[in-house]
């Protein structure tokens, strides 16, 4: 892995120098570099120069390049939802690459249906594992109530079409709404998401029957 990763960058990206300007620019935070180590301490200079920005998934690292060069940085997964917004990359490479970070133990990632997607895929539509590594991300109260509720129930919709065993489907519908309703009032969330099932089932009336006996289930077992 390493020897294809060190290929594709010598095909991919161009390797820049820093130049005696560069360096005397920020002579006065020379002694970063001890402290960062040279290499780090380098690309900061490089990605200082007009046009150009840092791309590091260190937030330490980000946040001293900020008060450096008065700019924003980027992280993988901002990259990688540009590339998947501008379709330079597939929405199932896309969700492949976010749940393999989520799983890694990436904190405050986005996560959508593509993602969920990924992971069940992972785990042969099984909740476990990486699926519920990345349904973690949908528990409040650092996610907005709105938007874990329109993931949660696309990805209802998706795991009606993907999944054809009736009880494999349930388990994943009970673990989702068990991921949407902690860490937030239930009360206040789950009608939210039932009113959003409609739509997504349009002209699926055995699917929103299903999804709306499964919510039932959920409700009699969780809210005594």
């Amino acid at each position: 892995k390493y020897e294809s990763l060190a290929a594709w960058l010598k095909a991919h990206c161009a390797v820049l120098a820093v130049t005696p300007a560069m360096a005397e620019r920020h002579a006065r935070n020379g002694k970063l570099a001890g402290f960062l180590g040279q290499s780090f301490w380098d690309s900061m200079l490089v990605a200082s120069e007009p046009g150009r920005t840092l791309l590091s998934d260190d937030l330490a690292l980000r946040g001293l390049f900020r008060r450096m060069a008065e700019r924003p940085s980027v992280c993988s997964p901002l990259l990688l939802l540009a590339e998947a917004t501008e379709g330079k990359l597939a929405s199932d490479r896309y969700g492949d690459c976010i749940a393999n970070l989520v799983a890694a133990g990436y904190r405050h990632v986005s996560t959508d249906v593509r993602v969920l997607q990924a992971a069940a895929r992972a785990e042969q539509w099984r909740p476990q594992g990486r699926l519920l590594r990345v349904l973690d991300t949908l528990k409040g109260p650092e996610t907005e109530p709105r938007s874990a509720a329109i993931v949660a129930a696309q990805f209802f919709r998706l795991v009606w079409f993907d999944v054809v065993i009736p009880q494999q489907r349930e388990a994943l519908w009970m673990a989702v709404l068990d991921a949407l309703c902690t860490g937030r009032s239930t009360a206040g969330v789950l009608p939210l998401f039932k009113s959003l099932l409609p739509g997504l089932f349009a002209l699926l009336p055995f699917a929103d029957a299903a999804a709306a006996r499964t919510i039932a289930a959920w409700e009699r077992l969780r809210l005594r």
